[in-house]
């Protein structure tokens, strides 16, 4: 469905700010698969919700 890959961040998944993160990037590609029906890839997703914080 998406994927993405990330370099040069540290990724703590354990970690409660992450985890509600990675869930927001997963409804919106979730969202966006159904209304496209294709895969995604890279689109800088999760990267741009790490910059943000």
């Amino acid at each position: 469905m998406y994927k993405e890959n990330v370099d040069g961040v540290v990724i703590r998944p354990n970690k409660r700010k992450v985890k509600m993160n990675l869930q927001k990037v997963l409804n919106q590609s979730l969202l966006a698969y159904e209304a496209k029906h294709k895969a995604m890839e890279n689109e800088m997703l999760v990267a741009s919700l790490i910059r943000k914080h």
